[in-house]
C-alpha cells in the first residue's frame, strides 16, 4: 500500500495557519507587482472567454475556477478545476496571443489580475520568482500527465 505524500514545504504563519510554498511564491510575486487589479467573481461569472486576446495573468486567491473548452460539435467540456492558490492558464500568457480556454467561476472567487508586461518585467528582474513559477508549471504538467495516464 502506497502512503499519501505529505504537503511539501509547509510552515505556519504568525496566526498558526499552514502556508504552502505555492502560496508563499504567489504572495511574493504579488507583493512586487505595482499594477494589479482584484476581481470578485460570483458563481458562473466568466473571467475570460476562449479566443479573447490575452492581456495578462490571473492568480486565483479564493474560490474555484472551471477551465472549459468548446468542442468541434459546439459542446463545452470541462478540462479541469483550479483551486487556490494558483495561476490560471499561465502557459497561455507566455506563449499565445489569445486564450485557448474559457475560465468560469465554479464558486464565489477572488482573482488578482497582473498585466502581461508587468509580469514579464518582474520575471526578468527576479530569477528566484521565475524559477518558482517554472517549478509550479512542472508540477501542473505532472498532474495532467497523471490524469491522462488513467485513460491509457
Amino acid at each position: 500500500m502506497v502512503k499519501p505524500l505529505k504537503a511539501a514545504n509547509t510552515r505556519k504563519n504568525s496566526k498558526g495557519e499552514r502556508i504552502t510554498s505555492r502560496k508563499r511564491n504567489i504572495n511574493e510575486l504579488l507583493e512586487l507587482v505595482e499594477d494589479k487589479h482584484y476581481i470578485s467573481l460570483s458563481r458562473n461569472d466568466v473571467l475570460f472567454h476562449e479566443n479573447e486576446p490575452i492581456k495578462g495573468v490571473h492568480f486565483l486567491l479564493t474560490g474555484k475556477i472551471k477551465i472549459t473548452k468548446t468542442c468541434s460539435d459546439n459542446t463545452e467540456s470541462t478540462l479541469y478545476i483550479i483551486n487556490p492558490p494558483d495561476i490560471i492558464c499561465f502557459h497561455s500568457v507566455m506563449e499565445e496571443e489569445y486564450h485557448m480556454h474559457t475560465a468560469v467561476a465554479d464558486s464565489d472567487s477572488m482573482v488578482c489580475f497582473v498585466p502581461k508586461k508587468e509580469l514579464e518585467k518582474i520575471l526578468a528582474k527576479n530569477a528566484n520568482i521565475a524559477f518558482n513559477l517554472m517549478k509550479l508549471l512542472c508540477l501542473k504538467i505532472n498532474v495532467i500527465e497523471n490524469q491522462i495516464s488513467r485513460f491509457i
